[in-house]
């Protein structure tokens, strides 16, 4: 029977390795080209692994076939393989290939646009990396995460990445070197400093090249040529497009036969075509490039591509094809955008070129000016005048079309806002509404200015009022000098000069608001001219909202008649089958919480405890130790390190976890109660002793006890303890019965044990029978990596403790942190950042938000021979802390002769905040 066992074991291993050699064989074939035998290969291994049911190789055997398919470009077939692949690892505990099956499938997600899918992998994949302590994965997922943050515009997040992988140069593998300066290379390109992302990507290039990896280092210089076309010529331009051809004819033999880089290469082909003012082959690499892009689901090159074949119809004077093609564009890019989560997309839709082409302003000439479209811009044609009528009847129309494509309200009033800014030369506009409820309040649905941001939305509202009162509109060039608005405070607040507002009529509510433009800087001349198409404009503001309001009617309808028609469905079922079927799911959850509970501890260290550095490790070590046994542990560090915590953790984790866990601090009870409250005593054992009393130990039986500060323990309660931890007896005061007691005793000090025992001040023989097992509590001097860790620990506690809004710290407050020596350890930051985060009122914490003694460089001080620094406390709750914040406002204010500007110093507040507090507190 043995023999058998082993024969069989014998033939899974062999199984597993033949599964897994098949499929790097499938790897190496689809490197060399030759697909077909490749994808047999991967089809034998995945069968293979199906049969071993094994699924840490049947994750490899599906990961190796996806990657192939992903290097053919056919993403569709690789990302079902990819996430199969995925929760095998996952199922298997295979942290690495977890975290590299992440990385490729964000990779997926962010070619086919779904950028949400693809943060979200590579978050968790940066997440993985750092608590398992894989340095390769961590700085491969940082790389493809600052790529990320680049593409959606978030430059200041990509550079945190960047310089954390920068500090590692040295020790970074070759290829990631390569990937870090291409990163750096890009970075530099959204800063605006072309001549050094030039010269990054070329030594990105030959980075590449010098570990063999031919295809990405065409890539890079690929993107050479595209940041080379973005820059101002610097002499002959006719050198500029020899030099960047010579460029283009180097790279094309190792991309053209790269399906997935095809759209890039023939994009760069047609700008340098139609920089060089070959018009017929530039629209031919134009065509091909859109060809490849939809082939291989490139959504963004998708959308370069229709962006460069708009500018070079616009300049042929094909109008109508250069619209349908920006159009084209912006589609590609709103699917993208649709996809990400509010705060992104906004993000997203900052990027420059993606802004103007969503407002309908595109360049319309090659970055790199050529001799040809200069005499073309200069040929004579239509008018001035009918361009500017060509343009309003465009507005119009993409007007009309966009209401009859959407019925989302206010995107399309914030279009049509945006269309009245431009055609009117105005600098701000507004449509605003009247309030549901109240006839003469009114609500604002579209606030624009010429950037089309969001400007604070201030308006004369007395003008508002009167056009929506009177629907008649209300038109002046000149508002300061008009006489109708002689007695309107608004217009002179707001130094506003010339207002053009119209009423906004529907048809069965009669007036219901007004479409209201503005200068401020200047005069609009047009204003009384442009009054009859404002009107119009206003019309169109009517019909949406009327569609909106009849779309949003039969959407709750429909939902109504949904939700019932679900509720009569659901009251056919039975209730036996109902409850057996939540039942089953009840089980199944609480086995997955307990197995992913299992799963957690054992990678992730403990409950109550941060920090992946070595010393933490060290301790984790310990713990997994001492968990399963009985035998005294003695916590040692300084005060303030979590030896508490330590302890519990060290509880939780032992199979007395659901016994009691209890803790006295020996310290802080005098010697006459800290026998009774240990040992416990029995009635009448001494006066107000009016009834028995277990005591700790007993009351501890079957779990543990906790003896804080035990070197602060009074040398006769010493033997006492001794006797227990040898005896496994307590006897209470007063008793003459001694009772037998199961509790694990977990000693922690600040004290060194060892001198004390010299010094004849601690037993030296309790000494060695606490001290079997000594755990250390780093202090945070020796654990500075996990501040940032700790930080963001201590702030999700505050949010939910206080049930506000989660916070962040600054890069700038980080670092001053990071550098602080925090004498009390863990308990005085957690201390610190509640003060912080209580006082004050930013999103993010800065430097002057943090009162730390001495060392807080920027942290605000008294003026030189002035009073001290009014102290806070850290208040109870938040109540107290503004009644606390109100006093010390008054005492700085008596201390500086009613100073404002001195009294914000010594409160140490920004002076914006200081007098936001003072009209809060009602202080004149």
């Amino acid at each position: 029977m043995l023999e058998a066992r082993e024969r069989a074991a014998g033939d899974r291993r062999a199984l597993a390795s033949f599964a897994e050699a098949l499929a790097l064989g499938g790897m190496a074939l689809s490197f060399l080209g030759d697909l077909e035998r490749s994808k047999a290969m991967h089809d034998r291994s995945i069968e293979a692994a199906r049969e071993l049911a094994d699924p840490r190789v049947l994750s490899v055997a599906l990961s190796s076939a996806a990657f192939s398919l992903q290097r053919q470009g056919r993403l569709e077939e690789a990302r079902p393989c990819y996430e199969e692949a995925l929760e095998n690892a996952e199922q298997a505990g295979d942290a690495g290939t977890v975290a590299t099956t992440r990385l490729n499938l964000a990779g997926i997600a962010k070619t086919q646009g779904d950028l949400s899918r693809a943060l979200a992998h590579l978050e968790a994949a940066v997440d993985m990396g750092r608590r398992s302590g894989r340095r390769a994965t961590l700085r491969q997922a940082l790389l493809n995460l600052a790529n990320l943050d680049l593409y959606l515009g978030r430059l200041a997040r990509a550079l945190v990445s960047i310089e954390q992988l920068a500090a590692e140069r040295r020790d970074l593998p070759p290829s990631f070197a390569a990937q870090l300066l291409s990163l750096e290379s890009e970075a530099a390109h959204k800063s605006g400093d072309l001549v050094k992302a030039e010269a990054l990507c070329i030594a990105c290039a030959r980075a590449y090249e010098t570990v063999g990896r031919r295809v990405d280092a065409a890539e890079a210089h690929l993107e050479s040529v595209f940041i080379r076309l973005a820059r101002t010529p610097s002499g002959d331009a006719a050198a500029e497009i020899s030099e960047l051809e010579r460029r283009l004819g180097e790279i094309g033999p190792a991309l053209s036969d790269v399906s997935s880089h095809r759209a890039a290469l023939e994009l760069a082909r047609g700008k340098v075509a139609a920089l060089k003012g070959d018009g017929a082959l530039a629209r031919s690499a134009f065509d091909k490039s859109v060809e490849a892009a939809i082939a291989t689901g490139k959504k963004d090159w998708l959308a370069r591509a229709y962006q460069a074949r708009a500018v070079l119809s616009a300049d042929d004077g094909q109008l109508l094809a250069a619209r349908r093609d920006r159009e084209s564009a912006l589609g590609v890019l709103e699917e993208i955008a649709a996809r990400l989560p509010r705060d992104l997309r906004e993000v997203f839709w900052d990027d420059p070129n993606r802004r103007s082409l969503r407002e309908g302003e595109h360049d319309r000439h090659v970055t790199l000016a050529s001799p040809h479209s200069s005499a073309q811009a200069a040929a004579p044609g239509v008018t001035q005048q009918a361009r500017i009528s060509q343009d309003r009847l465009a507005r119009v129309l993409e007007v009309n079309r966009e209401l009859a494509g959407t019925y989302e309200l206010r995107r399309v009033l914030e279009r049509l806002t945006d269309h009245a800014i431009a055609l009117l030369s105005a600098e701000r506009g507004f449509v605003i509404l009247k309030s549901a409820r109240e006839n003469t309040d009114f609500s604002i649905h579209a606030s624009r200015d010429q950037a089309g941001d969001d400007p604070h939305a201030r308006f004369s509202q007395s003008i508002a009022d009167r056009v929506v009162r009177t629907g008649e509109p209300v038109v002046t060039t000149s508002a300061r000098d008009d006489s109708r608005m002689a007695d309107y405070v608004s217009v002179h607040q707001l130094m506003l000069q010339s207002i053009a507002c119209v009423p906004i009529r529907s048809r069965s509510a009669g007036t219901i608001g007004a479409l209201y433009l503005e200068t401020r800087m200047r005069s609009a001349a047009t204003f009384n001219d442009d009054l009859p198409l404002l009107v119009a404009m206003a019309d169109q503001a009517a019909i949406a909202i009327e569609t909106a309001r009849l779309v949003g009617e039969n959407e709750a309808r429909a939902k109504e008649l949904e939700r019932t028609n679900l509720e009569l469905e659901a009251a056919k079922g039975k209730l036996e089958e109902l409850l057996g079927h939540r039942t089953a799911q009840l089980q199944q959850t609480r086995r997955d919480l307990k197995s992913a509970r299992a799963v957690l501890k054992s990678h992730f260290g403990y409950e109550g405890l941060c920090g992946t550095s070595e010393v933490m490790r060290k301790v984790y070590a310990l713990i997994d130790r001492v968990k399963d046994t009985d035998v005294p542990v003695l916590i040692t560090g300084e005060s303030g390190t979590g030896k508490e915590v330590i302890a519990r953790a060290i509880h939780n984790a032992s199979p007395r976890a659901k016994k009691p866990f209890l803790a006295i601090n020996c310290g802080a009870i005098p010697e006459h109660l800290l026998e009774s409250e240990l040992f416990g005593h029995v009635r009448g054992a001494f006066t107000g002793a009016e009834r028995d009393r277990k005591g700790l130990f007993r009351e501890a039986t079957e779990g543990s006890l906790m003896l804080d500060e035990i070197g602060e323990m009074p040398q006769k309660m010493q033997a006492g303890l001794l006797r227990v931890l040898q005896e496994k007896v307590v006897r209470p005061v007063g008793g003459s019965r001694e009772e037998p007691t199961a509790t694990r005793v977990i000693a922690a000090t600040h004290r060194d044990l060892a001198a004390m025992v010299q010094r004849g001040t601690f037993r030296e023989d309790l000494f060695y029978r606490l001290n079997v097992i000594q755990v250390r509590a780093p202090s945070l001097r020796e654990r500075t990596e996990d501040i940032p860790i700790l930080i963001d620990h201590f702030l999700g506690i505050f949010a939910a403790r206080y049930n506000r809004e989660r916070r962040s710290v600054s890069r700038s407050a980080l670092k001053m942190l990071s550098n602080y020596p925090w004498p009390g350890n863990v308990r005085q930051l957690e201390n610190a950042l509640l003060n912080a985060w209580v006082l004050s009122d930013t999103p993010e914490l800065e430097p002057e938000d943090f009162e730390l003694t001495d060392m807080a460089p920027g942290a605000p001080r008294a003026a030189a021979g002035g009073p001290p620094a009014v102290a806070a406390a850290v208040p109870a709750s938040l109540d107290a802390h503004r009644a606390t914040e109100r006093e010390r406002i008054l005492q700085a204010l008596s201390s500086s002769n009613w100073n404002r500007v001195k009294a914000a110093e010594i409160c140490g507040m920004p002076r914006r905040t200081f007098y936001r507090r003072l009209k809060e507190y009602g202080i004149q």
